[in-house]
């Protein structure tokens, strides 16, 4: 008002210089220093964009220099804004990290409320929104809160450390949600309790943000630490600018709208950096995780005697580690299952080759694979690769197996079910051997009393004849006698004898059993240190005289020799027939092999003179070579027990 009257001028938001971007972003009046004199100025602002307005006089170079200043500075810290928000987006993306992602939201929503409350968005992105602007103001301030609080809970660990306080930020970020979504209406309908309420909300975020940081600080300090610092530019400012908007009769500054602009950016800034340094740290130690894990696996592959093996797309190994099995040598890069068929059996393998090349897996097949010394028994198992992206030098590996030495499992088995037919075939003996002592004694009986009938006209050859009969029928009674006791489960109650005289009793009772073209030479040395049952002689003598019997097809020379040594006796057991070649020598000790095709063949013989060789606590050694005959060296060791009865008898006869 002045002396020539009053003269007004209106702001109008939809004006077509600013909606082009050619205007002013905020109201600005522009008034003549000559018209103004000795006037009084009216000023009424009406504005629904902020809970205060800032308003100020400058002349036109100052606040225009001032204007460009700050749109310059709007624009740098938008951009530099945008470039942290894609950064730590994509590393929450890729790393699947909550902290980052609510750090990402914290930054959209930061530069949404630049935009917004800044009119950019009205005027330079989207020109006539200024509805739109101002709801999206105050939505972004409450997201602020909203994302802010997930990340001081991610970042701080809370879930962890303090579980109840991470269940009230929780709680809290939910309530902050839902506030955004009511602060549309709110502004559209001019409620305004939002409007009001949102610095009160925001001054319960920092508190809780504080307080977190404080009962975080007692398990994990540094990174408390590192929080409330990274933060402080940004907590201080907003806490000011809140305050203010609490006390609006205080008043709002430049000064303190400035710098909550710089202390978001420069909080975001130290979280990005804070981010990179984490994310190294990180890798660091999945590295180190990683290197350690690879040593454990290889230690473990190296003290187990399990087998990896790799297979690409042609069947050729691409990974193989542990120790090779048998005369088996896989290498790199040759085809795997081409090696595996020459070490066992084509048809064996046929299946195997069948399943990889469909990709369909297989569990625990087995494998033998025969060797100098013993047959191995190998167990496969393969999967086909899941993962499509390993690289393996000769193309990609599309199967992993497992190969292990089952060797050991299938001898306990074989064990195991020897023992089941043992017991079988000891039942049965014993009914047999029942079945012909009944038929033994009227043999021996009838004898006796065809003797005494014929006694005075019986020639010397018929007497000699009968002789015989009574002498195989009482042998033949004792060995059934024995059969039937071991078959009980009793030990031999024939007393103890001498190893000489064990074995020449042992020969003297099979010779008559052997056809007249077998000679038997017996060559014994005394051997009174050593005592044994004289039934377990007389079935060693038995099963290998027979063995050797039929090598030399039922004519020919055996060896029986006893000589003594050091530590204990040998007994050897020698003839002259066809021999054996390494395969069937090697596997001669095993239960149920036999090489007679006849029939006749049980293949328990020299089983059961290895097992009772064992008990006695020596060994069985075989020299064969075909067509030079058979040698079967059995080494008695001397035992403390014999030792004892030696010289307990001893100090007998020197005392009598």
């Amino acid at each position: 008002r002045t002396e020539a009257g009053i003269r007004s001028q209106t702001w109008d938001g939809r004006d077509e210089r600013r909606m082009s971007g050619e205007g002013f972003r905020y109201p600005v009046f522009i008034l003549d220093p000559s018209e103004i004199d000795d006037a009084e100025i009216y000023l009424r602002i009406k504005t629904a964009s902020s809970m205060q307005g800032l308003v100020w006089l400058s002349d036109f170079q100052s606040f225009f220099g001032l204007y460009d200043a700050e749109t310059m500075t709007l624009s740098v810290l938008i951009g530099v804004m945008c470039a942290i928000l894609i950064y730590i987006l994509a590393l929450g993306l890729l790393m699947r990290s909550h902290t980052n992602l609510f750090l990402a939201g914290c930054i959209a929503s930061g530069l949404l409320y630049i935009v917004c409350s800044n009119a950019f968005l009205e005027t330079l992105l989207v020109p006539g929104t200024s509805t739109v602007s101002r709801v999206l103001a105050l939505t972004s301030t409450l997201l602020i809160y909203c994302s802010f609080t997930g990340f001081m809970s991610s970042f701080l660990r809370l879930h962890r450390h303090r579980p109840r306080l991470f269940v009230i930020a929780r709680v809290w970020v939910v309530l902050l949600a839902i506030a955004a979504s009511l602060a549309v209406v709110d502004d559209l309908l001019a409620i305004g309790v939002l409007r009001h309420l949102s610095a009160y909300l925001g001054l319960a975020t920092i508190a809780l943000a504080l307080f977190a940081a404080l009962a975080s600080a007692l398990r994990t300090w540094g990174r408390a630490m590192v929080f409330v610092l990274a933060w402080m530019p940004s907590l201080v400012a907003g806490s000011a600018r809140l305050v203010l908007d609490v006390t609006p009769q205080v008043g709002v500054t430049p000064a303190i709208e400035n710098s909550l602009l710089f202390g978001i950016t420069a909080s975001l800034v130290l979280f990005t950096i804070i981010a990179s340094i984490d994310i190294q740290k990180r890798e660091t130690r999945l590295k180190a995780e990683i290197l350690d894990n690879a040593d454990r696996f290889r230690a473990f592959a190296e003290i187990g005697t399990d087998i990896f093996w790799e297979v690409d797309r042609r069947g050729k190994l691409v990974f193989f580690t542990g120790e090779q099995v048998g005369k088996a040598s896989f290498t790199i890069g040759e085809v795997f299952f081409d090696r595996l068929s020459e070490s066992t059996s084509v048809d064996f393998v046929r299946p195997l080759r069948e399943a990889v090349a469909g990709r369909q897996p297989f569990d625990d097949r087995r494998l033998r694979m025969a060797d100098v010394e013993r047959d191995l028994w190998i167990s496969l198992s393969g999967r086909a690769v899941v993962q499509q992206n390993v690289k393996t030098p000769d193309g990609q590996a599309v199967y992993r197996g497992l190969i292990r030495d089952v060797t050991t499992e299938v001898e306990r088995e074989s064990r195991r079910l020897l023992e089941q037919q043992m017991f079988a075939l000891g039942q049965l003996a014993g009914s047999v051997a029942h079945e012909i002592n009944n038929l033994i004694h009227p043999i021996i009986n009838l004898t006796k009393r065809l003797r005494m009938r014929n006694r005075h006209t019986v020639d010397p050859e018929s007497n000699r004849m009968m002789d015989l009969i009574d002498i195989s029928s009482r042998q033949a009674a004792t060995v059934v006698s024995e059969l039937l006791q071991s078959t009980r489960g009793e030990r031999w109650k024939d007393a103890d004898r001498p190893l000489s005289t064990a074995v020449e009793h042992g020969v003297e009772a099979v010779r008559p059993a052997l056809p007249s073209s077998v000679r038997v030479d017996l060559v014994v040395e005394p051997c009174e240190a050593i005592n044994v049952k004289v039934g377990d002689i007389l079935q060693i003598i038995g099963n290998l005289l027979s063995n050797a019997v039929h090598a030399m097809h039922g004519a020919g020379t055996i060896t029986v020799s006893l000589s003594r040594a050091e530590d204990g006796a040998h007994l050897a057991i020698v003839d002259d027939g066809a021999g054996m070649d390494e395969t069937v020598r090697r596997r001669a000790m095993q239960p149920f092999f036999s090489t007679k095709v006849d029939g006749r063949g049980t293949g328990v013989g020299l089983y059961i003179v290895q097992r009772i060789v064992r008990e006695y606590g020596g060994f069985i050694t075989l020299d064969s070579t075909p067509g030079h005959g058979t040698t079967v060296t059995i080494f008695f060791p001397n035992r403390k027990d014999d030792q004892d009865d030696v010289e307990r008898n001893a100090h007998r006869a020197g005392g009598g």
